[in-house]
């Protein structure tokens, strides 16, 4: 998963530079355990994608491949919870200059406000609670029994648990948005990607590497 606590990273984060002001973390930083490092990155042009593999082959051929659909990346702090980090940085990025697209994410805040209210949950636990709205659905990709209810205590809701599939589904049927996720694997095969929901219009582009997502930016000349 993204590296957690305990574990070494898998992507570099990107350091405060020496003499930056005293009283805690600068904006767009967190301190931890590596010292005080960048949350999101400023965007880089995607060969600098390169630079982490130089040695390396098939990497170096998936980045050439990559670079031909997209111009830019930012990279995403990988403490555990890069997925949602990447997800919602780039999801807001997209609302900046879009009065309708705010207006659809408001609509939906209130609507799962009620929703988990109408559920029983306590509001001051709105931050740590799993909506099972749709349960029925999801336990069929649930393997050995488990409940929702159990796999959100387990999986979801703890910090530094890596995303998947499901998690992806789920939170992209509740914001009502469409994101695209290029797998970018160690397999000397072609870059891969998938959209969900499947057949949807993306909005947001997310690079995935090996316990890892990142913010990817397409060219102007793609479609």
């Amino acid at each position: 998963m993204c590296q957690s606590p305990g574990h070494a990273p898998l992507v570099s984060p990107e350091r405060e530079p020496a003499g930056r002001p005293p009283g805690g973390a600068s904006k767009g930083t967190m301190d931890g355990a590596h010292g005080s490092v960048r949350i999101v990155s400023d965007q880089s042009e995607i060969r600098a994608l390169g630079e982490d593999h130089p040695e390396d082959r098939i990497y170096q051929q998936k980045v050439q491949d990559i670079s031909r659909k997209y111009g830019f990346f930012r990279r995403t702090l990988g403490d555990g919870n890069c997925f949602y980090r990447a997800l919602s940085f780039a999801y807001l990025e997209s609302l900046l200059e879009n009065k309708k697209g705010v207006k659809k994410l408001r609509k939906k805040v209130i609507q799962s406000r009620e929703e988990l209210l109408a559920a029983g949950f306590a509001e001051k636990t709105f931050e740590n609670s799993c909506s099972t709205k749709q349960s029925e659905f999801f336990e069929f990709f649930l393997e050995g029994g488990i409940s929702i209810k159990d796999f959100c205590a387990q999986e979801v809701e703890p910090m530094a648990v890596e995303s998947d599939h499901i998690h992806i589904t789920a939170l992209t049927q509740a914001l009502g948005i469409s994101i695209q996720v290029e797998y970018m694997d160690k397999t000397d095969t072609e870059i891969n990607h998938h959209i969900f929901p499947e057949g949807s219009k993306p909005l947001v582009y997310l690079l995935y590497k090996p316990g890892h997502y990142d913010i990817l930016y397409k060219t102007s000349n793609t479609k």
